[in-house]
């Protein structure tokens, strides 16, 4: 369907709500002002909506494409900071040491779903070795805090 072009003069608080209107919805002024006139003037607006819908559409996935592209933000850690340190343990309470690979057989859980279970839960290696990866665990809070699937 081609368009034609017409310029209109708007009052600014017409065109202040449109402009919220633009920005809130996703949408195009020309798709707002588009639907606006047909339906004033009770032409069929099916084929508007259509392209009205496809510009939505359209804006929402570049705004979810941004959103992917975007780093972490400052909000992101102060939530971080702001999450309540799990208390800390004496080794010696801690029983018999396994590794995640042990933890995953005994639980049932695999080792992917058992670490961001052990994160979640704040469970933290009790002996470190290349990290918490490779760290070892305590069986008996593991038992007590994940169980078994």
């Amino acid at each position: 369907m081609s368009k034609d072009q017409l310029n209109v003069r708007l009052e600014d608080d017409l065109m202040t709500a449109l402009d919220e209107t633009a920005n809130n919805s996703g949408r195009t002024k020309t798709s707002i002002v588009s639907a606006a006139l047909a339906s004033y003037l009770n032409v069929d607006s099916k084929q508007l909506s259509i392209e009205s819908l496809s510009e939505r559409v359209n804006a929402l996935e570049s705004k979810i494409k941004n959103m992917q592209q975007e780093p972490r933000t400052k909000t992101d850690d102060k939530e971080k900071e702001n999450s309540p340190e799990p208390p800390e343990v004496d080794p010696s309470e801690l029983g018999e040491l396994i590794t995640k690979k042990e933890a995953a057989a005994l639980t049932g859980y695999t080792v992917s779903t058992l670490h961001s279970t052990l994160s979640k839960k704040g469970i933290k290696a009790a002996e470190q070795a290349g990290g918490n990866r490779e760290g070892k665990y305590s069986k008996q809070e593991i038992i007590d805090k994940i169980g078994f699937k």
